[in-house]
Parts: C-alpha cells; structure tokens; sequence
C-alpha cells in the first residue's frame, strides 16, 4: 500500500533504475558506504531529493525568524547571518558526524516568544530576553 506512493514523488520517479541498483550492489559508493544508505533501504538519488525538500521547506525560516526579531529591535542583518551559521552548522553536524537526517534550525515558536512576549509584551531589553531564553534552556532537570 505504501510502496508505490513511497517510489513517486509528484512527477518525479525516485525509484531506483537497474543502473543505480546495479552501481550500488558493486561498488557501494563513499557516501553509500559512510551513511549506509543502501542498508537503510534507500537510494542517493532519494536522498538528494528528500535533501532539496527538506532544505525546501525549511527556508523559509531564514526571513521569518530575522523579520520576528527585527520588529523587537534586533539588528536584522545579525539575525539573518546568524539563522543562516546556526542551521547550517546544526545540520552539518547532525548529517555529518551524528550521521542522522535531522536538520536543525530556529523554533520560529520561541521566536515570537522572545521577540513579541518578552521584548514587546513584557518590555525587556533584547539581551535581558536572549538571557531569559538561555537560562532557560540551561537548566538541568533533577
């Protein structure tokens, strides 16, 4: 039941050709072999899309999360740079080293808490609020 929608993906056939089977069965490429994608039961050419639709979906972030904290008097510029370092580096690191496929990326929910319930709601300066969220998610559980 699943199989068949699992293989297509709009128009696009994300089903493994007898050449990619064949290649992968062979010689297992470096990236096959590093994040053991055959064995998972995958193809490169799956990844990559499944790559460009998560980065996709994503993107978006990259405007919203600066705009959010712009309007709470954040410098934009530094916001944006750094939504783009840390998800970047974040994701890097999870598919890297972790070798797991989780982007990482800013919550556009404590966003818009910091940015319009703390900064503009309760009227904290931009770093007494970065402080507050950073206290917050330091703290260790019992």
């Amino acid at each position: 039941m699943f199989e068949s929608s699992a293989r297509q993906l709009g128009d696009i056939d994300i089903s493994p050709t007898k050449t990619e089977e064949t290649v992968q069965t062979a010689s297992g490429g470096f990236l096959d072999r590093y994040f053991g994608i055959s064995g998972a039961g995958s193809t490169e050419k799956r990844e990559v899309v499944t790559g460009i639709t998560t980065f996709l979906a994503m993107v978006y972030s990259v405007f919203v999360v600066p705009s959010m904290l712009g309007k709470a008097g954040f410098d934009t510029s530094a916001m944006f740079v750094a939504v783009c370092l840390t998800t970047a580096f974040g994701s890097l690191l999870m598919g890297v080293w972790a070798k797991l496929p989780i982007p990482i990326g800013c919550a556009t929910s404590l966003t818009a808490f910091t940015a319009f319930g703390l900064v503009l709601g309760k009227g904290l300066t931009p770093s007494i609020a970065l402080g507050a969220v950073w206290a917050s998610s330091s703290r260790r559980s019992p």
